[in-house]
């Protein structure tokens, strides 16, 4: 099976809004809904599951039933890091599946997730037992010492940014958390875990819409998109409608 697992627990505290980002409105529509909706699209998804926080379950669990979003199983409360969310998230679907399924772990402030990502995702991890979604570097990068001055240029040619999805079986992700809870470890994603086992983990060709909406900025980029994107579709119907290809 394939299974998502959808991160909504995020405080987004550098949106600088009481709101959290994943319960912001954009075109009437909650953040978090709109890559929950293109997981349960898809038809190779055969379960989600989401993590979130306290006020986050019952908002969550009310657009669910609202949109008979079936494939979601449970909307679990999350932790204090995005770690700990994981693994809950991991121990709350443990009954139900077994260790070779494979867990999408997917940040649901990447509203824009596509089908192609989350389908080549599922065939990468059908290959491997470890995926993740990223995206190459097109800007020259720099480091800065002080936060001042230019100190070098950084070579670009291996360089990536990463996204999610990020896809592993059962078995390797949890036995991933499970180490670096005993090790005292925390991560900043999902690989770096996996990567502490010394696993591969390949790599799937994300897109730049796959944004995470971070910023006040980010969310008024993602509102323009989904805007802009509802009026070409009215222009592209109302020319059918009237007999133009």
């Amino acid at each position: 099976m394939n299974i998502a697992l959808l991160l909504a627990a995020g405080k987004g505290t550098r949106l600088d809004s009481q709101t959290p980002k994943q319960f912001h409105l954009v075109d009437n529509k909650p953040v978090f809904s709109y890559s929950l909706e293109t997981f349960h699209k898809v038809e190779e998804i055969d379960a989600i599951y989401v993590v979130t926080s306290i006020e986050g379950v019952r908002i969550i669990k009310n657009y669910v039933d609202e949109h008979r979003l079936s494939k979601v199983k449970d909307v679990i409360l999350g932790g204090k890091t995005r770690q700990e969310s994981v693994y809950l998230g991991l121990l709350a679907m443990r009954k139900e599946i077994n260790d070779k399924d494979r867990i999408l772990i997917h940040d649901a402030a990447r509203a824009l997730v596509s089908e192609r990502v989350i389908l080549d995702n599922i065939r990468a991890c059908e290959k491997d037992v470890a995926a993740a979604t990223i995206y190459k570097v097109m800007d020259t990068m720099s480091v800065s010492l002080d936060d001042e001055y230019y100190h070098e240029l950084v070579d670009r040619t291996h360089l990536y940014h990463g996204q999610t999805p990020q896809t592993f079986t059962y078995e390797l992700i949890r036995h991933a958390h499970e180490e670096a809870l005993e090790d005292h470890f925390e991560g900043t994603d999902d690989v770096g875990l996996v990567l502490r086992l010394h696993e591969k983990v390949k790599l799937v060709p994300g897109e730049r819409k796959n944004f995470k909406i971070t910023t006040m900025e980010d969310l008024k980029l993602f509102e323009s998109i989904v805007l802009g994107e509802k009026e070409k579709k009215k222009v592209f119907d109302s020319k059918k409608r009237n007999g133009f290809d």
